[in-house]
């Protein structure tokens, strides 16, 4: 009798650990500050830098797909109409969907895009793009993630857009 409750109390305890190593494997609290310019974000604490550069930040949390892209360029006499139809016209994704929005006040322009990196099968990977202007710097803030995780990477956008500053 003590062999199948003791089998019982290994496999529950084996279950349970494994239940909550999932729950923490995606608790994306965004608790680390990452500075460009005047514009900061609070990313995850999984998240690695894979550039840090003056002009460049690029953050990816590995295997689950998810990424961040903080670029800075300088504005060099356009206007802010021009910056948006150029970063439009030139996406590197594709033909978004754009559109108008503010954030922290400023005009802001978000651009989306689904790239179909599997067809049929369900890999599809959400781009979404927010450019505004501060400081004669144009400033965007990329968020990409696969569909794998649509909810959850959506809600951490979310989550880190709460989080932006711009001093």
């Amino acid at each position: 009798m003590k062999k199948p409750l003791h089998f019982v109390i290994i496999a529950s305890i084996l279950l349970f650990s494994i239940s909550s190593c999932e729950k923490d494997e995606h608790n994306w609290t965004p608790i680390k500050t990452v500075r460009l310019g005047v514009v900061s974000i609070k990313v995850p604490e999984t998240y690695k830098y894979i550039i840090n550069i003056d002009s460049e930040i690029q953050l990816n949390n590995g295997f689950d797909g998810n990424s961040i892209v903080l670029l800075k360029e300088a504005l060099t006499g356009r206007t802010e109409e021009q910056v948006f139809q150029t970063k439009t016209d030139s996406y590197p994704y594709g033909t978004p969907t754009a559109s108008d929005t503010t954030l922290l006040g400023r005009n802001t322009l978000k651009l989306e895009y689904s790239i179909p990196v599997a067809p049929g099968i369900g890999g599809d990977h959400s781009m979404k793009s927010f450019i505004f202007i501060e400081d004669d710097f144009v400033y965007t803030l990329e968020f990409g993630w696969t569909n794998d995780l649509h909810y959850l990477s959506l809600q951490l956008m979310y989550d880190i857009l709460q989080t932006l500053q711009i001093q």
